[in-house]
């Protein structure tokens, strides 16, 4: 029984430990994103080459994180090229964000939907899962700092609640736009959630 017990124990501190180096990690980067955005070089490039390597990885159940369901990923819009300006490091880290949380809520064999579309002047991708959707009393929260609203069945403490807020200093700071909201059937019943990010089309 002690050696149970101690097992037990030094999972419990090994889970512990491994939370607190992500809250650290995460706030160490927060605080130096403001700085190192100044001095990212933008570039046109290809939306489309960022989301495949993305999806191609999360499409691999033994690549996945923890939370993250097991659901397929679809594609729409990825027929013609998609060029934006940006920082292909940044946005893969966007984007990785928005698909892992869209399998995290998504039902298990459910679907999430990533979809570029051209709007005008701007590339917009939309990134939409089927899960139990955002309170809408919480959707102008979830881009605050530390803001996290989690599955109830994903481990504690997992999440520090910076990603959302990085996602969109990021976007911002590439002279996009980021939001979220719900995903409705004609009856207004919510069927998911819905984030949307736009980006700037190159000038030629």
């Amino acid at each position: 029984k002690n050696e149970t017990d101690r097992a037990g124990l030094l999972s419990i501190i090994q889970h512990d430990l491994q939370r607190m180096d992500r809250l650290i990690s995460d706030i160490s980067q927060a605080s130096r994103l403001d700085a190192e955005l100044t001095r990212d070089i933008l570039e046109a490039l290809d939306i489309r080459h960022i989301l495949n390597s993305l999806i191609a990885s999360k499409s691999d159940p033994q690549s996945r994180r923890e939370g993250e369901r097991h659901g397929a990923i679809a594609c729409s819009g990825f027929d013609t090229p998609a060029m934006v300006i940006g920082q292909s490091g940044r946005l893969a880290q966007v984007f990785d964000n928005l698909i892992s949380n869209a399998l995290s809520f998504s039902q298990d064999g459910g679907t999430v939907l990533v979809k570029i579309e051209t709007i005008i002047d701007k590339i917009r991708i939309t990134i939409e899962d089927d899960g139990p959707g955002i309170p809408e009393n919480r959707l102008h929260k979830i881009f605050d700092r530390f803001y996290s609203e989690r599955p109830v069945a994903e481990s504690f403490g997992m999440h520090s609640g910076l990603g959302l807020s990085i996602a969109k200093q990021i976007i911002e700071s590439h002279g996009g736009s980021i939001y979220a909201e719900n995903r409705r059937d004609d009856a207004g019943k919510v069927m998911g959630a819905r984030f949307v990010v736009k980006l700037r089309i190159p000038v030629i």
